[in-house]
């Protein structure tokens, strides 16, 4: 059995300090528009392509905002929080024995430095880091194989919907969390096979296929 995690949103409540290095740098040094924190509900509902569209990100910034934040971000790591209960879920899963592992548009320094942080990092057999932010099928197929992890004996944990579209593309169930970066109408919308709701959840979902 193996799960594979989504980092940002998922495991690790980036997202405010994000939205700073967003406003503070990258509007800055890429001239993007601003992001206003009232608005924040209506950006949780919002694609990633209509967010681009709409503050300046353009398709050919993308790759040097990704690499510039991923940088800034990992000077504020040791601030980052987990999600509550997520270390206990991870200690849970790993006694278990349950295979875990992370796919993440994030860096894989950034991960491992929050991994450690909690002293979880012995917890996964793999972290992917610094993947496409508009699609980890690539990755996904690549762990799979790697790793040899059974495709009937596997889920991904995100909190977008690109990660839907990914693990569509790849060939492997997908479970959404309600705790993470996009609100649940859109995630509900885009018709994952699981919608969970805590991190027990998960531990539950794992059972049922172990």
């Amino acid at each position: 059995m193996t799960i594979i995690f989504d980092f940002d949103g998922t495991l690790a409540n980036t997202l405010s300090t994000l939205i700073d290095i967003y406003n503070n740098y990258i509007v800055k040094e890429f001239r993007c528009k601003p992001f206003d924190r009232s608005m924040l509900e209506e950006f949780q509902k919002k694609r990633p392509s209509e967010f681009m569209k709409e503050y300046g990100v353009t398709t050919i910034k993308m790759p040097f905002i990704a690499f510039r934040a991923r940088k800034l971000l990992k000077q504020e790591m040791p601030n980052v929080e987990a999600f509550q209960g997520i270390v206990h879920l991870i200690h849970q899963l790993n006694e278990r024995n349950i295979k875990l592992g992370i796919v993440t548009s994030n860096s894989e320094k950034n991960a491992r430095l929050f991994l450690r942080k909690y002293n979880i990092e012995h917890c996964f057999d793999f972290v992917n880091g610094g993947k496409s932010l508009m699609s980890k099928k690539k990755a996904l197929i690549k762990v799979i194989k790697t790793h040899k992890v059974d495709v009937k004996k596997v889920f991904y944990v995100g909190d977008e919907i690109r990660d839907i579209f990914s693990c569509r593309e790849a060939g492997i169930p997908i479970a959404v969390v309600m705790w993470g970066n996009h609100h649940p109408e859109l995630l509900k919308a885009h018709q994952p096979d699981w919608i969970l709701q805590s991190p027990q959840d998960i531990l539950d979902l794992a059972a049922t296929m172990i």
